[in-house]
C-alpha cells in the first residue's frame, strides 16, 4: 500500500484509480433518516398521484351526468 503523501507523485491517470479519503467533511445525516425522508417522499407523490386522478374521476362522471340529462331532456350540451 502506498503512503498517501506519495499520491502527490503520482501521475494524474494513476490518482485516478487510487482511493483517497478526504480529510475532515461533515456527514450529519444518517441513513435512517434518508430512508425515512425517501419513503415520505414517495408516500406523499403516490397520495398526490391518487388523489389527482380521484378528482380528474369526479369531473369526468359529472361532465357524463350533464350529458346524460341533456340527452334525456333532447337539449344540446353548452360544454
Amino acid at each position: 500500500m502506498s503512503d498517501p503523501t506519495e499520491a502527490k507523485t503520482l501521475s494524474p491517470a494513476d490518482r485516478s484509480a487510487e482511493f483517497v479519503p478526504v480529510e475532515g467533511g461533515n456527514d450529519d445525516t444518517s441513513a435512517g433518516a434518508l430512508l425515512v425522508t425517501a419513503y415520505l417522499v414517495a408516500w406523499a407523490v403516490l397520495f398526490a398521484f391518487v388523489v389527482s386522478t380521484w378528482r380528474k374521476q369526479q369531473s369526468t362522471l359529472e361532465k357524463l351526468s350533464r350529458l346524460d340529462r341533456a340527452i334525456s331532456e333532447g337539449v344540446p350540451d353548452k360544454d
